[in-house]
């Protein structure tokens, strides 16, 4: 990251046992407030270092906020819509179960009809943008460069 980014997360990123080194560990920084959350992926948007943002999604460590707080899912989903609208660089997520396959699964599907690409596991993101970028590189179109994966990547 930018010593820009570090500074910017400095300013708000104090939980104890989280990191905003890279990769960016928020642990329940952004459960007690979507404000956060807002706030972490911005700086990534913004960073010049950064090409493309994927952020990790524990539904074991949301699963309790989802039950106890109506809405919980669709806020988290809102934001992140709104995040991928105003963010010119490839935005993914992974949805890491521990034990809830049948949340993650509604959760996957509901990004997915919010056109947020959404992964099992980093190794599976990686796979996908990786084809996705050779794809537009052999193909060399513009959509390509429009969509972040320009020759430079």
């Amino acid at each position: 990251l930018s010593q820009t980014s570090y500074d910017r997360l400095g300013a708000f990123f104090n939980e104890v046992g989280c990191s905003y080194r890279n990769p960016l560990d928020a642990g329940s920084t952004f459960a007690a407030s979507f404000d956060n959350l807002v706030k972490m992926l911005d700086i990534m948007k913004d960073d010049e270092n950064i090409d493309v943002v994927v952020l990790e999604i524990s539904v074991a460590l949301f699963h309790r906020r989802w039950r106890l707080h109506e809405g919980f899912w669709e806020k988290l989903v809102r934001t992140l819509v709104d995040f991928k609208a105003r963010c010119d660089k490839p935005f993914l997520t992974t949805l890491s179960p521990i034990h809830m396959e049948a949340e993650t699964v509604e959760l996957k599907q509901t990004l997915t009809e919010a056109n947020i690409p959404s992964f099992g596991t980093f190794d599976s993101a990686a796979k996908a943008l990786k084809r996705v970028v050779d794809y537009y590189r052999f193909h060399g179109t513009e959509g390509g460069r429009e969509a972040g994966f320009g020759d430079e990547k």
